[in-house]
Formats: C-alpha cells, sequence, structure tokens
C-alpha cells in the first residue's frame, strides 16, 4: 500500500528542491512509489514517486540523463503495477503524465540525447532538465 502524504512530504529532500510548484495550494499530496513497495518488489527498479496536482497525477522519477535504460525500465514496472493492480483501477479510465527530472543538466552527448528523444516519443516521457517549474496554473 503506498502512503500519501501532504504536498511534497513524501519525496526525499533533495529531489523536492527540484520540484517548484507554481501554485502550492494546488498540492492534493504525494507518494513515495519506491519505499512503499521496496518490500513487496524487492529486486524490481521500481518508479519514484506520484505528486496530484490539482486534481491530476503526475508520475515522477528524478534520475541522472545518462542512465536513461534505467528510468525505461522503471517506467515500464510503474505502468505493469498500475495496470495490474485491482485497488488502483480509478487510475486506469486516465492518462497520466510521466516526468523525468534529471539530477543535473544533460549534457551535449548525441547518444544520451538520442535516447532521451526516443523515450520522449515512445514511452511518453517528459524530460525536465535538472528542474521542473512544475504543474500548470
Amino acid at each position: 500500500m503506498t502512503k500519501v502524504c501532504k504536498g511534497l512530504q513524501a519525496l526525499d529532500n533533495a529531489d523536492k528542491a527540484k520540484i517548484e510548484p507554481q501554485n502550492t495550494s494546488r498540492l492534493d499530496g504525494s507518494a513515495n512509489i519506491d519505499a512503499c513497495l521496496k518490500k513487496q518488489y524487492p529486486e524490481s527498479s521500481r518508479w519514484d514517486y506520484a505528486v496530484a496536482y490539482d486534481g491530476v497525477i503526475y508520475f515522477i522519477e528524478v534520475h541522472p540523463p545518462n542512465e536513461i535504460k534505467e528510468v525505461v525500465k522503471k517506467l515500464h514496472w510503474l505502468k505493469d503495477w498500475l495496470s495490474g493492480n485491482k485497488d488502483l483501477d480509478i487510475l486506469k479510465s486516465t492518462t497520466y503524465p510521466f516526468t523525468l527530472i534529471t539530477t543535473k543538466p544533460i549534457k551535449h552527448n548525441p547518444q544520451t540525447q538520442k535516447m532521451l528523444r526516443d523515450a520522449q516519443k515512445r514511452e511518453s516521457l517528459s524530460v525536465k532538465e535538472n528542474c521542473w517549474k512544475a504543474f500548470p496554473k
């Protein structure tokens, strides 16, 4: 079971610092998916967080940009977990934004940039470099 916290309290401090909501009063809550499901899925590459803002759930991963293969692996795990969990049926009727926030700026490495573009296209993954001035007004 995933514990929902107020605001961004479920996020690790270093990761929380990378998200700047435009209106904090619209933050509905957050969950640390990775921490909550570590015992249940110890060998899996688990997604980091879910953040609810103004009624929309954003799935957020904070990760180095040069490890995009691991991010895609985590995204596949998340999508499988969401589709296979009966308790989450309410979430299945909507498409949710999947967002990668890089832990550092994306270097001008052609291979990394190509992998990021491919993931954005194939996996509907939004990529934000080092910080996300998050969520619409």
